[in-house]
């Protein structure tokens, strides 16, 4: 069995974690943290589009934690509340 890294989904990546970490703001202009988060809300987004999950569910799924901390962060990003994201989704015919 292999190690893998924390960092990617390789093997025993060659690259510490701190240059992964610089590496990554660099490419993006974003903190490690500012990075993660995007990831979870653009996973947020894809379960609003395509499920019929609950915030607090979709909270749970995308380690963003509670759902007041959810929504919160969901609407600092995108300027709308997580309910009326998928409104808009479902109104325009994208999602399940």
């Amino acid at each position: 069995m292999t190690s893998r890294s924390p960092w990617t989904s390789s093997p025993a990546a060659p690259a510490s974690p701190p240059a992964h970490s610089c590496a990554c703001g660099a490419r993006r202009r974003a903190t490690p943290h500012q990075w993660v988060l995007t990831v979870r809300i653009d996973h947020a987004r894809e379960l609003l589009e395509a499920t019929t999950l609950s915030v607090e569910q979709i909270a749970d799924q995308t380690g963003l934690g509670s759902s007041t901390n959810f929504r919160a962060r969901f609407r600092d990003s995108l300027d709308t509340t997580p309910t009326a994201y998928r409104r808009m989704c479902r109104r325009s015919g994208a999602g399940g």
